[in-house]
């Protein structure tokens, strides 16, 4: 007997359910980020899809903003006092200074692109970028301490250099954290500019770090 022609054949699977959208962090989380140096960490490196969410909400943005701010200052200070116990602040300047003067371009990006120029989520945004740097300087710090203590002066490789180029993880870190926060963005951009004015504004960050750097005699 023939086969009918018109038979469509076995149906494809229907697509995967998208993931359900998560809940914002309670106000009562974020407090005891700002006193728990791991809950901090834990918050900041770990949670990444909570954190536009959060952000965006009104009960728990402003609270996250500040939990990113602490974390940038408070987590760059080991790594501060290895370099230099008389200027521990540096490396907090070093991040925190270039980022800020940055977020001027940030925020006509963002309204450039079409996501607004709401000013909670673009500082959020720059500071994940420093809070994420701090905590790969503090993750670093003991073991440029160990260097420094049994490394003799006069070899090729310094602890200077190593020092540069753990900075440079750090901010690499940073901007790569920011680039995955803004990839739900990037899929929903038709135009393409969205991911190159990110990149360019990360470049800025980049060359205003080396400039910030250069200043504080971290180069």
């Amino acid at each position: 007997m023939p086969s009918d022609t018109n038979d469509p054949g076995p149906l494809p699977p229907p697509p995967p359910p998208s993931p359900p959208v998560p809940s914002p962090h309670d106000p009562r989380e974020l407090r005891a980020a700002l006193f728990g140096p791991v809950r901090a960490m834990d918050l900041v490196l770990t949670e990444k899809r909570r954190f536009l969410v959060t952000l965006t909400d009104d009960r728990s943005g402003w609270l996250l903003v500040a939990v990113l701010f602490l974390t940038s200052l408070v987590f760059t200070i080991p790594y501060g006092l290895v370099l230099g116990i008389e200027r521990p602040w540096r490396v907090a300047a070093l991040f925190l200074g270039s980022v800020t003067i940055c977020l001027p371009s940030l925020l006509v990006f963002s309204g450039y692109v079409g996501l607004g120029v709401a000013a909670r989520r673009n500082l959020g945004l720059a500071l994940v970028v420093t809070a994420v740097a701090a905590l790969f300087t503090f993750g670093f710090f003991p073991i440029l301490w160990f260097l420094a203590l049994t490394m003799d002066g006069g070899t090729l490789v310094t602890t200077h250099g190593i020092s540069v180029g753990l900075l440079a993880v750090s901010l690499s870190a940073g901007l790569l954290r920011l680039e995955g926060c803004l990839g739900q963005v990037r899929e929903s951009d038709r135009n393409g500019a969205c991911p190159r004015l990110v990149t360019t504004w990360m470049i800025l960050v980049i060359f205003i770090c080396h400039r910030m750097a250069l200043l504080l005699e971290l180069l």
